[in-house]
């Protein structure tokens, strides 16, 4: 938590709307779901994929989590599945893999399933 609380991207809520804040931009509430709907009208969702080096452990830490659990699905697949991971080094500096990064994802639900997810913003450090 300490350290996710200075990442650029991260997930807020008011009760019953949810979001991902772009701390760069906090005004801007793209990545929205509301959760004052039925949860089976949800057609779209977001998710961060947050990836650092904890600078107390020297070791990784990967955040992987959506605003709903269709988000969390989608994001799940996207960072176990070798496509996306190319697609990420299309977006990434030299070293990425060693470096800190975060990606916002959407993804379409259809029917009560998360589709494939799409990178709709990016921060590497």
């Amino acid at each position: 938590t300490r350290l996710m609380s200075q990442w650029r991207f991260h997930s807020t809520s008011d009760g019953r709307i949810s979001w991902i804040e772009d701390r760069d931009n906090p005004t801007r509430r793209s990545w929205i779901v509301n959760f004052a709907l039925p949860y089976t009208s949800i057609t779209e969702d977001y998710a961060l994929v947050s990836h650092a080096v904890d600078p107390s452990t020297g070791r990784p830490i990967i955040v992987v989590a959506g605003v709903s659990g269709y988000g969390t699905m989608a994001a799940a697949e996207f960072v176990t599945d070798a496509a996306e991971i190319r697609e990420i080094e299309k977006l990434a500096p030299p070293n990425w893999e060693r470096k800190g990064f975060q990606l916002v994802l959407k993804t379409n639900v259809i029917g009560k399933s998360p589709g494939p997810p799409h990178v709709v913003a990016s921060q590497f450090w």
